[in-house]
């Protein structure tokens, strides 16, 4: 699964938003179409990637890449609790951006979360 993740991990790091995008896709669909067990091995990896790679200056394609965190948790969903802190953190951060989409995202990313595991969301009701 390692070499599946490469490209589209080198296509999240390059500086075009198309690109970004085009990575944020494939590596959504190497999650989808593995299985449970060998995603979940690899959960720790996956969300460390997501979470340096969403907040690199240069990452453009916010709302692309939120979208494979919400394809990561349904895909996942109870053993993506240990990771839902830093997670949420991400989520939170793009919230506050001035893109509506990107904001939009965000908003859906943590409600797939809630889905899931309902008591880490609790602490951060308004």
């Amino acid at each position: 699964m390692l070499q599946f993740l490469r490209m589209p991990i080198a296509l999240l790091s390059k500086p075009n938003k198309s690109l970004q995008a085009a990575g944020s896709i494939c590596l959504a669909k190497v999650i989808q179409n593995a299985s449970e067990e060998l995603v979940g091995a690899l959960l720790d990896e996956l969300t460390d990637k997501i979470c340096g790679i969403i907040r690199m200056s240069h990452f453009k394609s916010h709302s692309a890449l939120l979208e494979t965190l919400i394809s990561l948790i349904f895909h996942v969903e109870q053993k993506i609790e240990p990771f839902s802190d830093k997670l949420l953190d991400i989520m939170l951060e793009q919230v506050k951006s001035d893109d509506s989409l990107t904001k939009k995202v965000s908003i859906d990313a943590i409600y797939a979360l809630t889905a899931i595991i309902k008591e880490q969301i609790v602490p951060f009701r308004f």
